[in-house]
Parts: C-alpha cells; structure tokens; sequence
C-alpha cells in the first residue's frame, strides 16, 4: 500500500527535532516541557484546558499542517498512536479520588484513548475516519500501515497520524526493559500517492518467516517509545533520505514501513 508523507513534525521534550544530528542527541534534547503553541489551529483557550496528552499532540499536529495548502474536509482521516495512551491522565484523576479530593470534571473526558482524535478531528473540520491505536512500540507504524489502507482504498483523501507519548509523574522505567521514556511526540501527514510530491511511503506486514531470528527486529529499548518508528520517517522526510523502519510486535509478524525520497 502506497501513500506520500507531504508533512511531519516531531518534539521530544522542549525541542523540535528536524535533522539526524539532533535524533541521535534526543537524550540530551529530553529535558523540558514545550509551551502549547499551537498556531491557531485550536481557537480559543479549549486546547488550553485539555490533558497534557492532547496538548503534546496538538503541538506537533499544528506545527505538521502550518504549511500545507487547504484540503478538503470530506475524507480527511485522524488516527492517534500510543503506547502508555492516556496514563497521565488517569493517574491525575485518579489520585485526586485516592486523595479523597473532588474530582476534576473537565478532566475525565480524556481519559478516554479516542479524546486527543476527537479535538484533532474537530480542530481540522475532519470528516473522515478516525482510529485511537494503543499497544506496543509498533503501534506508530500500526497507523502508518493504517493511513496507507485508508488512502488506497479511497477511504480517505488525507491522512493525520500523530503519536504521543506523555509518562505519569510518579512513573521511573516502564517494564520489562526498565528504559526510562521520555515525553514526545510525533506527527505525519499522508496524502495519496497522485495528490502530491512528497516522499512514497510502503508499509506491509512481514510473515513470521520472513522476520526470522533478525535481532534488529527485537521490541526496541527506545525512549520514545511509539514515537521513535514515526521519528525516523520525519528526520528522513525533512532531509531527503531514504528510511525502512521495522519493528515485530510481540505477537511474532512484524511491521515494516519504507520512505523513498522524491
């Protein structure tokens, strides 16, 4: 299944990452929280009053579709990625009830994976499909092979796929790697592969036999965790290479996604 990445955007911690040189610092680049800027794309002060899983998103999201020229809304498909989802934001309600203090109403909505699609959806006028994707560190490019499905089956003529990864305060390592995360997130933009000129993007499941004992393919000890597959497609797509990402989920196939630049 073909598509064209025509924008991407990434943020890991207070810093936009757009070139490999920054990628390979990420370590050094973590600390920090970004302002929510968010161009406009939000009106008002809703995404002010939103969970820090949804403002991270909406970071990268405006950022990612700033410079594009106006699209259609009929078609326009949202999918969001994670793999600690809204965790966040159920540990801030929770321990308030733990705490026996009263409960953040405005809060609890978005404790609901689906919330940070449904406020991209709106702020883009979407009217396509949408899909909240939660699982391993596949699970970003889960979306991608997703986005690629949509657009080949005309199910969708624009594709957002944002992956957002935001650890709960009291969180150190996530198990069983014991690789502390850290906050980031990432965001695509997919177009069919006659509407533009960006780069052609393949994804395809890989059968059991063809992934093999390879240990590349190994669950990656990644901080960015959902959002390090995505990263390498946006460092590639801002610098005119080329990139295959491969990660196998644990259930034993793999998922595979190939950028060619232009």
């Amino acid at each position: 299944m073909n598509a064209r990445l025509v924008a991407g955007a990434l943020r890991v911690g207070s810093s936009w990452i757009d070139s490999a040189e920054q990628w390979q610092r990420v370590g050094e680049l973590a600390a920090g929280s970004p302002e929510i800027d968010t161009a406009g794309l939000f009106p008002g002060d809703r995404i002010q009053r939103a969970d820090r899983v949804t403002q991270l998103g909406a970071v990268v999201l405006a950022r990612a579709v700033a410079d594009l020229a106006p699209c259609e809304t009929e078609g326009f498909g949202v999918i969001t990625a994670s793999m600690l989802a809204t965790a966040h934001t159920n540990e801030r309600f929770e321990r308030r009830r733990v705490e026996q203090r009263p409960p953040e109403p405005r809060v609890f909505p978005y404790t609901a994976p689906n919330a940070a699609g449904g406020e991209f959806s709106i702020a883009l006028g979407a009217r396509g499909p949408s899909l909240a994707l939660v699982g391993g560190p596949e699970v970003g490019l889960v979306a991608v092979e997703r986005a690629c499905a949509w657009l080949a089956r005309g199910d969708a003529a624009r594709v957002v796929v944002v992956a957002t990864e935001c650890v709960p305060p009291t969180w150190s390592t996530v198990a069983p790697s014991g690789i502390v995360p850290v906050e980031c997130a990432a965001a695509l933009v997919l177009d069919r592969a006659d509407r533009s000129l960006g780069g052609l993007v393949r994804a395809r499941w890989l059968a059991v036999d063809d992934v093999g004992a390879n240990p590349a393919l190994e669950e990656p000890a990644d901080p960015t965790l959902s959002v390090g597959p995505l990263a390498a497609l946006v460092v590639a797509a801002r610098t005119g290479l080329a990139a295959r990402v491969r990660v196998r989920p644990r259930v034993g196939s793999a998922i595979e996604v190939v950028l060619d630049p232009r």
